[in-house]
């Protein structure tokens, strides 16, 4: 559990570290996380910082328990912070412990690696994730429990994933191969994650993705 932690901090700094680079006109970047602006992806990560759990139960309740929607409404409201504001946060609660109700660390460790690609690959920063820390967050996106809010139920059902970069391995049946960070980006829903994809399986694996 520490060294969970430990993951996330560094993974919140690495973020900071490419925030701290940005011009004005790349924080309005559209990001890899489909609506959302870089701006309002960063919002979207001081969420744990602003809310305590009170909170997050009461805009869950009006949105009508659906967290995505939730999450939207703050993400578009928080990003009229000042970007200055939202980096300086980010920085001082990069130690922060919180942990989404029912999710364990590998919830905030996700969000970290997931949006720090949304940011980074958009705006061509380099954002570094150390091999250790990609392979427990592809661990907890082919689980159940990320199911219920970072991929989609049932994503990975017949298929054999495989890293083509690393040591990473998971399931049985049609081959979806490629670089970690596609894999990454493709278990979330990510588009340009599909692009260095190959295999039998991909095109299952993007078609559970489709629009509903």
């Amino acid at each position: 559990m520490p060294d969970l932690f430990s993951r996330i901090h560094h993974q919140r700094l690495a973020i900071v570290e490419v925030l701290e680079g940005l011009g004005a006109e790349e924080w309005e970047t559209p990001s890899l996380c489909e609506g959302w602006t870089v701006h309002e992806v960063v919002a979207h990560l001081t969420m744990p910082f602003k809310l305590g759990v009170p909170a997050l139960v009461v805009g869950l309740i009006k949105a009508r328990g659906n967290f995505e929607r939730f999450s939207d409404r703050y993400a578009r409201a928080q990003s009229q912070v000042p970007p200055s504001e939202l980096v300086s946060l980010l920085h001082r609660e990069a130690s922060n412990r919180f942990t989404p109700p029912g999710f364990g660390p590998e919830a905030p460790l996700t969000d970290s690696v997931i949006h720090g690609y949304d940011i980074a690959i958009p705006t061509y920063r380099s954002f570094e994730v150390p091999e250790g820390t990609s392979n427990l967050v592809l661990d907890f996106l082919v689980s159940k429990k990320a199911e219920r809010a970072f991929t989609r139920p049932g994503v990975v059902t017949g298929l054999r994933i495989e890293s083509s970069d690393g040591t990473w391995s998971y399931g049985a049946g049609s081959l979806v191969r490629g670089p970690t960070r596609s894999l990454l980006l493709a278990l979330t829903g990510r588009s340009s994650g599909f692009t260095a994809l190959e295999g039998d399986g991909v095109h299952a694996l993007r078609s559970r993705f489709s629009p509903r």
